[in-house]
This record gives C-alpha cells, structure tokens and sequence, in this order.
C-alpha cells in the first residue's frame, strides 16, 4: 500500500481544484440505514448546503465524510470517499478538515483573538495572520471581548460562530465543514455567517455545510445543494437547475416562492416518494481508483507549550470569572468558622470535659467537608467544558495529556489554598495537637484524589445532570466505609473488602495517626482498632492515596481520548 502526504499529493498547491467525490455511502447504526447509498461530488471555488428535514441524514453525511464517526460493532460504513481521485480513510483524515460544530464549543473566558491566536500558536502555523482572519471574519469590534456562555455576557451568537469559524482557518484548511452553522442565529446574523463561508469558497476552498430552513437571501448565496430524505439522496447540483428538475419530475415550484422552502416542504408532506428517489449521480467516481493509504497530520505544538498555554488559558479563566472562585471561598469559610464554633476547643486533651468522640468527631466532619468542597466545583464545570476539549483535540490543537496535567497543575493550587484557608479557620480554634503542616499536606492530597475522582465522573458522564447524580454512588460509600459511623466490624464480610477502595479512609487514617499517635488519651486503642489503623503503615497510606490519585487521572484521560475519538 503506498503512502502518500496530504499536503504534497493529494492538494495541489497550485490553485488546481480540490475535488472530494463518495460512491455508494451507506451508513448503519444499530440495524438502521441512516444514509442509503449515497453518491456525490463537490468542488473548491463552490460554496455547498446540504438540506433535508429533521432526522435526513445531513449531520450524519457530514460526520461520515469527516471521519467523525468510528467503526464498531453498532455502526457499519460502506461506499468509498476520494479526495481529487485518491480513496482515503476518513479516520486517518480527519485531522486534514477544519470542522464547525453545530454548538459553538469554545472556551468561555477567552476572547475571539486570544482562541485564534492559541489555535495559531500550538498548530505551529507561524505564518499565520490572526488579524487578517479577523477583519475577513468581521470580528474587529469583538476581538477583545471575552466569548460568554449561558452563566457569562460575552459576544453575539453570529459572532461566537464567526470565532469558530475563525479557530478553524488558523491552519488554512482546504477543505471546511460546518454542520447548522445558522442554527439559533436571527436571519441577519445567519446571512452574515453564510456570506463569510461565500468568500471562504471563493478563495479557493471547498465549504460544505447542512443547512436547516435558509431564507431565500441565504439560499441564494449557495452555489451548490444536496437534498436529503430519509438518508436517500433526492437531488445533488447547481442551484439553478433545482426548479427545473422537479418540474420535470411533477413537482412544479410555485413562481416567487423559495425552492428551499417549497422542497422541504414537499419531502415532509408527500407519502409515495418513488419518483423523488429515484436520483442517481454516479458519473464522477472511477470504479478502478487504487487504494491510498494517507499519513495522519501529527500535532505540530510541543508538549511544554501545550501545557504551559492551557495552563494560562485556565488561570485567565480564574481571574475573569471570579463569582466561583469568591463563592467557593465564602462556603470554605462559612462551614469552617461553623465547624470552629461548634467544636471549639475539643481538640485540648486538659480540658475537663475533653471526649475522644467529640475530638474525633472534627476530624470526621472536616475530611467530609474537604472531600465534597474538592468534589462539587468539578462536578459542575467540567461536563460543560469538555465539549471545548473535544473539539480542539479532534482539530489537533493539543494532546489528552497536556490538557489533563494543566487542569492537575490548576486544581493542585486550588486545592492547596483551599485547605490552608479551612486549616487556617480551624486549626487552633478546634486545638489539634497534630503538625499544622502535616494536616495541610494530608487534606491536601485527600482533596487532590476528590478532584481527581470528579474528574473520572465527569469524563465519562454524558452532561453535567448525570454527574451530579451519579456523584452520591461515589461519595457516599466513601462515608460509609470510612468507619466514622460504624465499627468496621459491625459492616457484613462480604461487604467490609469495599473500605479499601475509599480514599476517605486512608485519610482519616493518615489525620488520626497525625493527631492522636503522640498523646496519651483514654480510647486511644479502642479507636486505632475500629478503624483499623496500623501505626506503621504511614507511608503506605499515602501510598495508597498517591496510588487513588494516579489511577483516576490516568483513567480520566483514557476515557477523554476514547470520547474525542468517537466524537460525533
């Protein structure tokens, strides 16, 4: 099988026409046929929509043809896609098209000229001009502004769309793909939207985007169709030779109206479609075309500055959202102070009312809290941020990697302050007798494995509703079989193996020892002895923590990478 380079042998540099062409594309998914023998061509210089009602097939037409959709044992592609005449493996490809999702992923506190421009840095496209793409994209009043989400004011929806558009031209991509790049978008922002994809075709690239509903200024911008229905192809071509197609077949257009308009509505409203289905466009592919394999582009970004970039993206993050941080500071201190009045004092062993159970009992109560302070904010945040990785991993912006150590390097310092600002509260006001520094380190790493196992759930969770409510099955387990509550040995057998998966444990473990193995109290070895603590076995304690906090970001990184990979 020859090898060949994308760049050199499939894409003319000379100006030459890239063409890409499929035969026969059929794409199953669970036994159902959602594209039905498909057959196409399309061209650079030519902007092209793709139409249909719900349900067609046109993102799926798009997903195929991009690579966005992978082999497996419930999704079945057939057919062959060429780029000017040489078969390709979309998979291997799909790094080679800039792609456009329908929602715009893209990171909230960052500014239109801040995401071009990091888009520009780890792609090492040195060359490119981030202020040309800006004024072509007309983005020159809100290049500063930052981009918002649904919590955070930022710039227009049309705008947000131009930006994605934007992040996506920083590699001069010949080819682009957009999927509903008007959806949500008033008529004059969508026109305005299409009208920049019209110069981005103009100038020599090929621009294929599905389409729901154009308006007729929008429909007339286009210079080519494809008409979908059910998964089957209804029309391919020129737009104006659209009404005389269906004239000729018995579906006459009505003068003044808009094709679009009346086409779908027909494809909606017509039961026997025999006759718009019987479209055929086979003439431009070679049934004796050679097989090619093609080199996959690599990242161009150094590992280094990958992180040290979305490190900084981050810590811009922090600083320009601020409500999260001073809300999750003012909880830290609310419950801290509440947890220093109410056991205040109980740590002092020469009190006259001194009680293990109360002493204890702060220890317990402060590892919760630090465990669901740790918890909580990722739960939140990261299913809503990880559409953003998904999308600039699968544009090959930076590895899984990179991105997962950034975000350890964020939370470490997070959690870090956190834990001194709750030691800070309750350290002398409970009086522990442990090592101040000890306790910062031992919470501190708790809190690192919490985040960390947050992390997991939140990569493997579909959106932010199914975290929250998977979260209780993680955490609650961990109160229970940390012996706070009950004896370990009072926990059936076949159920006390379960105490040696939950972190909290181990720290509670870790904290007791810290507090209690160098005073003389009463109960002392009964306690050591419901919790099943060993004196030496400090180190492997820790161990085990380090172990928790390995094991969860390692697993987390694996899953990002098998969702980016089966990303659709």
């Amino acid at each position: 099988m020859k090898v060949i380079n994308v760049n050199e042998n499939i894409f003319n540099k000379s100006g030459v026409t890239t063409k890409l062409e499929w035969k026969n594309l059929t794409l199953t998914i669970k036994n159902k046929k959602i594209l039905n023998k498909n057959s196409g061509c399309i061209c650079s210089g030519n902007l092209t929509g793709i139409l249909g009602p719900s349900g067609s097939g046109k993102s799926s037409l798009l997903n195929v043809l991009s690579g966005r959709i992978g082999f497996n044992n419930n999704i079945k592609i057939e057919g062959d896609i060429l780029i000017n005449g040489k078969k390709i493996d979309p998979l291997n490809f799909r790094q080679n098209i800039a792609y456009v999702m329908q929602e715009d992923t893209l990171y909230p506190t960052s500014t239109p000229k801040e995401s071009i421009e990091m888009a520009a840095i780890l792609k090492n496209e040195n060359d490119c001009d981030s202020n040309k793409i800006i004024d072509t994209l007309e983005l020159t009043k809100c290049q500063n502004t930052i981009i918002g989400s649904k919590l955070i004011k930022g710039i227009s929806g049309g705008e947000k769309k131009r930006t994605s558009i934007g992040v996506e031209m920083v590699s001069e991509p010949k080819i682009i793909f957009l999927d509903e790049p008007t959806s949500g978008l008033d008529v004059y922002s969508a026109w305005k939207v299409i009208k920049t994809l019209k110069k981005l075709s103009e100038s020599g690239r090929l621009v294929l985007a599905s389409i729901h509903q154009p308006s007729s200024e929008i429909f007339d911008l286009f210079d080519n169709v494809i008409f979908l229905d059910n998964g089957n192809m209804v029309y391919s071509g020129i737009v104006k030779n659209i009404v005389p197609h269906f004239d000729s077949i018995g579906y006459k257009c009505p003068d003044n109206y808009n094709p679009a308009d009346y086409l779908l509505f027909i494809l909606q409203t017509t039961k026997d479609k025999t006759e718009l289905y019987k479209w055929e466009n086979n003439t431009y592919l070679n049934d004796q075309l050679d097989e090619y394999k093609i080199e996959n582009n690599k990242r161009s970004g150094s590992f280094c500055l990958e992180i040290s970039y979305l490190t900084k993206r981050s810590l811009k993050n922090i600083y320009r959202d601020k409500k999260q941080i001073i809300v999750r500071l003012i909880v830290v201190i609310f419950l801290n102070t509440l947890y220093s009045l109410i056991f205040l004092n109980r740590g002092n062993i020469n009190k006259s009312d001194y009680n293990l159970e109360g002493h204890f009992g702060s220890i317990a109560n402060l590892a919760i809290s630090a465990m669901f302070s740790a918890v909580q904010p990722i739960i939140l945040t990261f299913p809503i941020e990880r559409p953003v990785f998904l999308r600039e991993y699968s544009s090959g912006l930076y590895g899984a990697i990179p991105y997962v150590l950034s975000k350890t390097i964020i939370e470490m310092s997070l959690n870090l302050f956190f834990t001194i600002v709750m030691l800070l509260l309750t350290f002398w006001s409970i009086d522990f007798n442990g090592n101040f520094f000890m306790l910062v380190v031992i919470f501190w790493l708790q809190s690192t494995v919490g985040s960390s196992l947050a992390l997991l759930l939140g990569s493997v969770s579909s959106n932010v509703q199914s975290a929250v409510q998977m979260t209780p099955l993680l955490l609650v387990p961990q109160i229970l079989f940390s012996g706070i509550f009950l004896r370990l040995e009072l926990i059936p057998s076949w159920l006390r193996w379960i105490q040696y998966t939950c972190f909290l444990k181990y720290t509670i473990n870790l904290i007791s020892l810290e507090e209690f193995d160098n005073i003389n109290v009463p109960g002392q070895k009964e306690l050591f002895k419901s919790l099943d603590i060993e004196k030496n076995l400090t180190g492997f304690y820790i161990g085990i923590l380090l172990g928790f906090f390995f094991f969860y970001r390692i697993l987390s990184t694996y899953f990002l990478i098998k969702r980016a990979k089966d990303i659709q």
